[in-house]
């Protein structure tokens, strides 16, 4: 734990979650843009973070995903599949201190949406065991 209160986590993973959707309004491609948040240094830096920072208005952030990352117009996902898998990443990052290549590596969006009909329904922790459980070394 970094020191900072359950409300702060939540909503910072919910801002995450929030810019994920909003990239569903401009047709950005889902998974080109959840590989490039999560694998670029912009996206892991923010991801990272365990303080605001500047990041304290959600068109902001977009903003700046938008002006930092190599984005493509593409298929969609679900608004709230993009928010779910964007909470999930920040809440899985805060708490497992991990990388965020290593949650991509273990469950990039392509694989969260193909799960959603069942991940919807659990808990972030149990989300975070079976994904670990199920795609433990596979690429």
């Amino acid at each position: 734990m970094y020191g900072f209160s359950r409300e702060i986590e939540d909503w910072f993973a919910d801002y995450i979650g929030k810019c994920f959707e909003m990239s569903t309004k401009d047709h950005y491609d889902s998974v080109g843009f959840a590989r490039e948040f999560l694998n670029s240094t912009w996206g892991s830096e923010l991801l990272l973070e365990d303080r605001i920072k500047e990041y304290e208005s959600l068109p902001y952030m977009y903003a700046k995903a938008k002006k930092n990352l190599n984005l493509k117009k593409g298929e969609t996902y679900d608004p709230y599949v993009m928010w779910m898998y964007g909470y999930l990443v920040k809440y899985w990052i805060y708490k497992n201190k991990t990388q965020p290549d290593i949650v991509w590596n273990t469950l990039p969006i392509d694989r969260f949406e193909n799960m959603f009909g069942f991940y919807h329904t659990q808990g972030w922790n149990y989300i975070i065991c079976d994904a670990e459980k199920r795609y433990a070394g596979i690429k």
